[in-house]
């Protein structure tokens, strides 16, 4: 994506308030999460059940923005994929797959602290549903 700028912070919509409206050539609607969980080989998202975050994904499908992206941060040393915790919240699962089907892009970067810096270790961490 080039000449891409931040259109809106914090945009509402559908009673959800999102991360990002961002633009390029149209407007992006993007949420940031974070994958702060390691399950062997793998980072995961989330720890618990989120009625919050199952409303954003539940808004998100619904939004009429041709594009959107829910981008997930790893940031855990060692794994080699991205997955959300079905254990933790079924119903958030069900969600990210059907949001995959109507053709949101589930993305996943991984990042690690090392001071004094951060490391982007891989930009696109394969996404396992």
């Amino acid at each position: 994506m080039k000449n891409v700028f931040i259109h809106q912070r914090s945009p509402h919509l559908l009673g959800s308030t999102f991360d990002y409206l961002i633009c390029d050539t149209h407007k992006i609607l993007v949420e940031v999460k974070s994958a702060a969980l390691k399950s062997n080989d793998y980072a995961f998202y989330l720890d618990c059940p989120s009625a919050r975050a199952r409303r954003q994904i539940s808004d998100m499908i619904r939004t009429p923005y041709s594009r959107k992206i829910i981008v997930f941060i790893a940031t855990v040393p060692g794994v080699c994929a991205f997955r959300p915790n079905k254990n933790a919240d079924p119903e958030l699962y069900y969600l990210l797959r059907e949001a995959k089907k109507q053709g949101i892009e589930l993305r996943c970067i991984h990042v690690v602290f090392s001071p004094p810096r951060i490391l982007l270790l891989n930009p696109d961490l394969p996404v396992l549903l």
